[in-house]
């Protein structure tokens, strides 16, 4: 039997909302590494960022769930999107059965 490497996700809870970050695809990491190389670091944080969140529980004063976008993510505290990027750092370097934990 084959194992799957692909659609391993973690909820996490940050300042009260709930995360949903999962793995992503070795094209996009191979996307990211690119951007990396030619200096387009945060450019490659946002890319990182917009495909290793699945999903969340943030919403605009209307109660309406907010996309996740780049947009979304750059009104956010630095504070609240630096824990998202360290969880989906550390999750992304787990290997499979340690994701599922």
């Amino acid at each position: 039997m084959t194992k799957s490497y692909l659609g391993q996700i973690k909820i996490i809870e940050i300042d009260g909302e709930k995360v949903t970050i999962g793995s992503y695809s070795y094209a996009l990491q191979k996307q990211i590494t690119e951007l990396s190389i030619k200096e387009k670091t945060l450019e490659a944080i946002d890319l990182f960022l917009e495909n290793s969140i699945k999903d969340w529980t943030l919403t605009d004063e209307a109660g309406k769930k907010l996309p996740i976008t780049r947009e979304v993510l750059d009104t956010l505290t630095g504070t609240f999107v630096n824990k998202i990027l360290a969880e989906a750092t550390a999750f992304n370097q787990l290997n499979p059965a340690e994701a599922k934990n």
